[in-house]
């Protein structure tokens, strides 16, 4: 069909192959927050991938590529409208998107490597004030700030440390964290604790012949339970639940590990310290 002279207005497709990976949103759990995560594999030259929507609550929007070699570029270049303002991306970025901004639509210019679509909104609080009409509508993050994690004893994991937001690098942001997790074994630097808060710790594989497996072998304990996890999986914590050790058993393939909370910034009990 390919020389065929109008082969081309055969359409059998979306112009862009990805899959669906986890979702949960107040209709799966009433008490948690809404987080919906896609990997896109391929994409025709500006391919629109999304609308535009309007959230009750304060987004953040994560968009990471997976190419090693340069963990902290996009691996393409997408462009991403946010209040009606074009915004055109090449590096992995978190976008704070406070409730009530328009957000979308999102095109993929070009990709060389697979991208992962996270998107993540708290529950609106009632109690909230107006927000600042003098502050930015949204804030793109494209470069984390420091963070000193001392690695567990005995580890050998590789990582890259991607993305990181909290209210101190955009007001009224809340806590989110992307990692890389390559090879090796591990865990995460914090020992058992509680939060005041709910909790998201999420696990991904990048693979596309088996997009819902995760890259290896992980565990977390819940009050004490240990739960094996070899899929993709969106961990969804309670508030005031013990929880850790997160152990990184097996990383065979490259694993992308994210973090959420509703607070603005990181704090353990365990600590009783921001």
């Amino acid at each position: 069909m390919a020389n065929l002279k109008y082969a081309d207005r055969m359409i059998t497709d979306v112009g862009y192959e990805a899959t669906h990976i986890m979702k949960v949103d107040e209709n799966r759990l009433k008490d948690f927050f809404s987080v919906d995560c896609t990997w896109f594999w391929s994409s025709n030259p500006n391919q629109i991938v999304d609308g535009t929507r309007t959230s009750e609550g304060n987004q953040v929007i994560g968009l990471v590529g997976a190419n090693r070699e340069d963990p902290f570029s996009l691996a393409g270049e997408m462009t991403v409208w946010v209040d009606g303002e074009k915004n055109v991306l090449d590096k992995s970025s978190l976008i704070f998107v406070p409730a009530g901004v328009p957000f979308g639509p999102i095109q993929i210019n070009h990709m060389e490597h697979p991208i992962c679509y996270t998107s993540i909104s708290v529950r609106p609080d009632p109690s909230a004030k107006e927000r600042d009409p003098s502050l930015p509508r949204y804030t793109i993050i494209s470069e984390t700030k420091e963070k000193a994690i001392t690695p567990p004893p005995n580890a050998t994991s590789k990582g890259a440390r991607i993305l990181h937001i909290e209210d101190d690098m955009a007001k009224d942001a809340f806590y989110v964290d992307f990692v890389w997790l390559y090879e090796g074994y591990g865990g995460a630097p914090m020992g058992v604790h509680d939060h005041e808060w709910e909790e998201l710790i999420a696990m991904t594989g990048c693979d596309p012949e088996h997009p819902y497996d995760v890259g290896g072998k992980f565990s977390i304990d819940l009050e004490g339970e240990t739960y094996p996890i070899e899929k993709s999986t969106l961990v969804c914590i309670p508030a005031h639940t013990m929880h850790c050790p997160w152990k990184f058993i097996d990383i065979q393939k490259p694993t992308l590990a994210f973090t959420a909370s509703p607070s603005g910034l990181y704090y353990s009990s365990e600590k009783d310290e921001w």
